[in-house]
């Protein structure tokens, strides 16, 4: 299936607005990283994880947990 999946097409018919929709995906990951403490909820040593190209990791299943941050605390 992964060899179907095209998201923007390929060469002179490729999607005109492929950068954009990249810029409002890394906004929206830089604004959940703003905003939320991240952590696994059951981290596994050794963990089986496949690079899928430069950004994004494919894992089998990882739960994490969100926790809103909250404002003017200072990071430790």
């Amino acid at each position: 299936m992964e060899k179907n999946l095209i998201n923007f097409s390929k060469g002179k018919y490729s999607c005109i607005g492929k950068n954009l929709a990249r810029v409002e995906v890394m906004k929206t990951l830089v604004a959940l990283l703003g905003r939320f403490e991240i952590e696994l909820v059951k981290p596994r040593a050794g963990e089986d994880v496949r690079m899928k190209n430069g950004l994004f990791a494919q894992v089998e299943e990882m739960q994490v947990k969100l926790t809103p941050r909250v404002l003017g605390e200072k990071q430790q």
